[in-house]
């Protein structure tokens, strides 16, 4: 039997480790890595530092390529896989559910079931695999109801947030670095619409309070956005990408925290912070009583930092 799982961004190199800590997974099952997140602090630290098994890494360049390369990996192993994981709404997961498919290959989906009802990718992407999955791993009781009001024809499986089981052992070993504000957005309405982009920026550097920005490679690989970045920003300390425990040490010792991450979401409600979510749904519904959902209403961010 040789099972395999597909990863290729942090968050899903974090679930690994809760995968892996709760032995969810077969002890020896073959981990690839399609290096969707092909920087040092996106990838690599996190594996190092949540000491997870040695992974294969197609770095592959563009969602085409990845398909590409994860086909003719899967198809020169030997023994062939039994079984094929992939994790969350990358697009990672979406050309890993494609290639189990296109060789008739059980395919199970773990974070299935969770919807936030906006057209983004990320939902597209959990809809598409949701559907042709043989298994589906839904994270909390509201993910598997959706899973069943959907009808969707694999196994429906009620599982731990293995997300959320990193993350409370992770959690444990950080010191806190107090803060006040702790900032990081990544998704595609918040960066490739300049527009919008810049007035969460205004709302930052014209803000009183001290800002902690950990700033994705999305951002600063988009020249409109990087032009902002070269401007003082007083107020605002700007970082790269952290790796994992630095990130959680930021996380732990802040009042409040900007994102629009459902995992960043998902940790700071643990650990009963402020969160300023710049989104007009989430996935994770129970974090509501403690978010502030942003949509288009930019003024309520510009108020709430003032």
């Amino acid at each position: 039997m040789n099972e395999c799982i597909i990863v290729g961004i942090r968050p899903q190199f974090i679930h690994l480790f809760g995968l892996f800590r709760d032995k969810a997974l077969p002890e020896e099952i073959t981990v690839i890595n399609t290096g969707q997140h092909f920087s040092q602090n996106m990838s690599q630290i996190f594996l190092e530092e949540l000491e997870l098994p040695a992974t294969v890494n197609l770095g592959m360049r563009s969602k085409e390529d990845g398909e590409y390369k994860l086909t003719r990996f899967v198809k020169e192993l030997d023994p062939q896989p039994s079984k094929i994981y992939v994790i969350g709404d990358s697009t990672t997961t979406t050309i890993g559910a494609m290639v189990a498919k296109a060789f008739r290959l059980p395919l199970v989906h773990i974070e299935a079931g969770l919807r936030c009802n906006e057209l983004i990718p990320e939902e597209v992407n959990r809809r598409f695999v949701d559907a042709i999955s043989d298994e589906l791993w839904a994270p909390t009781s509201y993910a598997r109801a959706n899973l069943l009001k959907e009808g969707v024809p694999g196994e429906v499986k009620l599982t731990a947030n293995f997300r959320l089981s990193s993350f409370l052992e992770v959690i444990q070993k950080v010191e806190p670095k107090p803060c006040d504000v702790v900032c990081e957005f990544h998704r595609q309405n918040n960066v490739d619409d300049i527009a919008r982009f810049k007035r969460i920026i205004d709302a930052l550097t014209n803000s009183n309070r001290k800002v902690f920005w950990s700033v994705h490679p999305r951002i600063s690989s988009n020249p409109a956005c990087r032009t902002y970045l070269l401007k003082p920003m007083g107020n605002v300390t700007i970082s790269e990408p952290l790796g994992y425990l630095e990130w959680l040490s930021y996380l732990k010792g802040a009042d409040t925290v900007i994102t629009d991450s459902g995992g960043v979401q998902l940790e700071a409600y643990e650990l009963g912070k402020e969160i300023i979510t710049l989104r007009s749904d989430v996935e994770w519904k129970h974090t509501l009583d403690r978010s502030k959902l942003i949509g288009d209403n930019l003024e309520q961010l510009e108020e709430i930092l003032s």
